[in-house]
């Protein structure tokens, strides 16, 4: 009898110890599937040209079959999450359980475009391969079905720059008055306080002329802008010192004021005269007087900046001049002729009488 119980002592004995041994073989297994979990790294690179602009947007995780472990907060096989300005996201670990290859999906959800963003639409494929010590092996491909190193969007913000066709182009009105001769050309000049400052075509260093013909209107030009603030800008008109001439001396001032509105930048323009006071045409008014001793700042004669010839045909009232006196000139020396012949024919007529009372 204790011979038999001793003997079935012994196999349960052995049974704990085959049980022992079984559990210390699995309990490797499960470490290992608890040790090596799926790791996902997602990294956001975002850049703005303002800095109200939102920087935060929404990324999802997708098992691509069912039944695949999906991070804590999962919903039907589904994974959302956010991330803001320029950092990484590390999706919870979960593990898996058994061998296999597993297939998820990580793409950016852009519900509605904003105006003046640039979202990065790329989407990625993670395999998830897991071996027989359910080690985890993950492998990412890019969308164009290429291994890539990393998880990662890159998003922008820009702003729209603004319509230069909604810009006010103010007209440069060239008023003459007198009477010239002919018209002559003035010329006026935009310039930017900061010759950074964005100009019209046909600038340069900041500055941009234009020319008008005796009396008329003339223009500048339109721009656009791409970043928000205040430029100014100054008109004046440059002093040519044609002879007759007065230039008008004012400076009109050209305030530009631009803001960001839903990713657009607005302009508000604001012109100016010397008083502070607002107009919508820029006037100018020279006037003409003959025989005006105003001459060319430049020191040459007809205001191009180069020396005329020193004895030039002479023109207008200096020609008309010159014609009296010449005039008078002859007249004198006809006048002093027929004297000189009177004077001789009278001498003749004299000797010749005093020759006939001798004879």
């Amino acid at each position: 009898m204790n011979k038999m119980m001793r003997t079935s002592g012994r196999r349960v004995l052995w049974a704990i110890l085959l049980a022992a041994i079984m559990l210390a073989a699995m309990a490797p297994t499960a470490a290992s599937a608890a040790d090596n979990p799926l790791k996902i790294t997602v990294r956001q690179i975002f850049s703005a040209a303002s800095s109200s602009a939102a920087d935060t947007f929404t990324y999802r995780l997708r098992a691509l079959e069912s039944g695949n472990p999906m991070p804590a907060g999962s919903s039907g096989g589904s994974y959302t999450f956010a991330i803001s300005g320029n950092d990484s996201v590390h999706i919870g670990s979960f593990g898996h359980d058994r061998q296999g290859v597993y297939r998820y999906e990580l793409a950016q959800l852009v519900e509605t475009e904003k105006t003046g963003y640039v979202y990065d639409k790329r989407i990625y494929t993670i395999e998830a391969h897991v071996d027989h010590n359910l080690d985890v092996h993950t492998v990412v491909f890019g969308g164009d079905g290429l291994k890539v190193a990393a998880l990662e969007f890159v998003n922008s913000h820009r702003l729209t720059a603004s319509d230069p066709s909604l810009m006010i182009d103010p007209q440069v009105k060239k008023t003459v008055s007198g009477s010239p001769n002919k018209d002559s050309a003035f010329t006026f000049k935009l310039v930017a306080r900061s010759p950074s400052q964005p100009m019209p075509a046909g600038s340069f260093g900041g500055e941009k002329s234009i020319r008008i013909l005796g009396s008329g209107t003339g223009e500048f030009g339109t721009w656009s802008y791409e970043q928000a603030g205040t430029y100014v800008y100054t008109v004046h008109e440059q002093d040519g010192g044609q002879k007759g001439y007065t230039y008008d001396k004012r400076v009109y001032t050209i305030t530009d004021a631009v803001s960001e509105e839903d990713g657009r930048l607005l302009l508000s323009r604001v012109v100016t005269n010397d008083a502070g006071g607002r107009v919508t045409t820029m006037s100018f008014v020279n006037k003409y007087a003959a025989g005006s001793s105003s001459g060319p700042k430049d020191g040459s004669k007809d205001g191009s900046g180069k020396d005329g010839p020193k004895d030039g045909p002479k023109t207008g009232d200096e020609s008309k001049s010159a014609m009296y006196i010449a005039l008078i000139a002859a007249g004198a020396a006809l006048s002093l002729c027929a004297v000189y012949f009177l004077i001789l024919s009278r001498r003749r007529r004299e000797d010749e009488e005093g020759e006939g009372e001798e004879g």
